[in-house]
């Protein structure tokens, strides 16, 4: 699983708060599971660039819809949590899907 640590380098300083690292862990770790179950496979930091890459730009969205969030527990992930990401993020991440039987 990635951490925030993995996909900091990949972060536009100038739109994230890299300083709200609980918060940032919590969304990096959510977006690496939906991540992984979207694309059947596991996401680390041997994973692709580019998979990283939209991994973190998943995360840079989340922080965009929310920046007030210190941090967020499990309880509360089903309402800031939203895999309705624009088509820029979901096209790419689409080209890392592979199938499951």
């Amino acid at each position: 699983m990635l951490t925030f640590t993995d996909i900091k380098p990949y972060l536009n300083t100038e739109k994230v708060d890299i300083s709200k690292t609980t918060y940032l862990n919590s969304i990096t770790q959510a977006v690496s599971d939906f991540v992984a179950n979207y694309t059947n496979l596991i996401i680390d930091a041997d994973s692709p660039k580019g998979l990283i890459q939209c991994v973190a730009d998943m995360v840079a969205y989340h922080f965009s819809i929310r920046p007030d969030l210190e941090e967020i527990k499990s309880e509360d992930m089903g309402l800031v949590f939203s895999t309705n990401y624009p088509k820029s993020i979901s096209k790419r991440l689409q080209s890392y899907r592979k199938l499951k039987w």
